[in-house]
């Protein structure tokens, strides 16, 4: 998919290709006063990442329009930020309706507004 940055793949690298899933009734709720937002985990690989990132940007094509170049949220340019655009708005469109912030262990839930330059991400609150 053109709409993140690709990744040289060594064509013998096995990816899991399957699904992706928003739900996951494991993962805990964080509480935070001034708002939640769902960015890419630092710790995961960033094809695990970019293949998550892709699978929300199907699912939504409004997820990735902010990342395109000359959008506001294009800069900087790599994999995990990008993913962070695509994961929190994904999040803050479905979490009302039984999305979670997981990804398959590619996003988390952060309590610092990941914010930056022209760049704002949203938060909606959360259902109670």
């Amino acid at each position: 998919m053109d709409r993140l940055k690709s990744i040289d793949k060594d064509p013998q690298e096995s990816i899991n290709t399957q699904p992706f899933t928003s739900i996951n009734t494991d993962q805990p709720e964080v509480e935070a006063s001034s708002g939640r937002w769902c960015v890419a985990n630092p710790h995961i690989p960033d094809q695990v990442v970019q293949a998550a990132a892709e699978w929300a940007c199907q699912q939504s094509v409004a997820c990735c329009s902010r990342i395109q170049l000359g959008q506001n949220c294009f800069l900087p340019n790599t994999i995990k930020d990008h993913a962070s655009v695509v994961f929190n708005t994904y999040y803050q469109n479905y979490k009302h309706q039984g999305g979670s912030c997981d990804f398959n262990g590619a996003a988390v839930i952060t309590d610092t507004d990941p914010s930056h330059g022209s760049c704002q991400f949203e938060s909606a609150p959360d259902s109670k």
